[in-house]
């Protein structure tokens, strides 16, 4: 959500964080996705492939869901944030991320070529949420809302 409000509305706030999100999300999640289907990426956070969509509860809720995100990965934002001030931006993921899959070399390339603050841990989709993670992007946002 947050690189979609900087594509539309420029950078408006003091700081922003974005966790676990990918610039370009892969063609074949967010088109399968259109259609209710959910993927998960191996242990290296490559090659997507289907998978049952979470939430046996209410099924059908959980793959309605899936299709309301899947506009969240249509956007290739390395293209639509390129004229787009990202320097009170911070971007946390992780390389082994089994939800969105780890950061493309273009990706990797976008944010070294925005001078944006970026932290790229080893671990999985949940590890960037763990207390020691969540500290180190708190004190980065209150810098980042520090600064000039």
């Amino acid at each position: 959500m947050v690189q979609e409000i900087l594509k539309q509305f420029g950078n408006i706030a003091n700081a922003n964080a974005i966790l676990n999100c990918r610039l370009d999300l892969d063609e074949l999640v967010w088109k399968g996705a259109q259609k209710g289907k959910a993927y998960k990426y191996d242990e290296n956070g490559e090659n997507p492939s289907e998978m049952s969509v979470p939430g046996e509860s209410d099924p059908l809720k959980a793959r309605n869901l899936v299709i309301m995100a899947s506009g969240l990965g249509t956007t290739r934002y390395t293209q639509a944030l390129k004229d787009v001030d990202l320097s009170k931006t911070i971007f946390f993921g992780t390389s082994n991320d089994e939800a969105v899959g780890r950061w493309t070399e273009k990706e990797m390339d976008f944010l070294k070529s925005k001078s944006t603050k970026y932290f790229y841990n080893p671990g999985s989709h949940s590890f960037i949420f763990g207390y020691d993670n969540m500290k180190n992007l708190v004190s980065q946002l209150i810098l980042l809302d520090k600064s000039e």
